[in-house]
């Protein structure tokens, strides 16, 4: 065996802990849809399984069917300690 990862592992996004705020936004700019299975969508971002997407959401106060077109804002995120992602 090679040191070439197989296919699938290529396209898997960036690790959920190692993105910066600026590159998550960067990474849903231009998509459309419902947020949550955007962000379990692994191509977009790796490593966010549905118990902490759920949790995520939660502690942002945005609910899961939410469009995240609409959702997000265009001034971008902060990160704030003991959470994901928050605006």
């Amino acid at each position: 065996m090679g040191d070439s990862l197989p296919e699938r592992v290529t396209r898997l996004g960036p690790d959920a802990l190692s993105i910066s705020p600026e590159d998550f936004a960067g990474r849903l700019r231009g998509r459309r849809g419902i947020l949550k299975p955007v962000l379990l969508n692994q191509t977009v971002l790796r490593g966010l399984g549905n118990i902490y997407t759920d949790e995520a959401l939660f502690r942002a106060r945005i609910h899961p069917r939410a469009m995240h077109d609409e959702t997000l804002p265009e001034e971008g995120f902060t990160a704030q300690p003991g959470s994901a992602v928050s605006r």
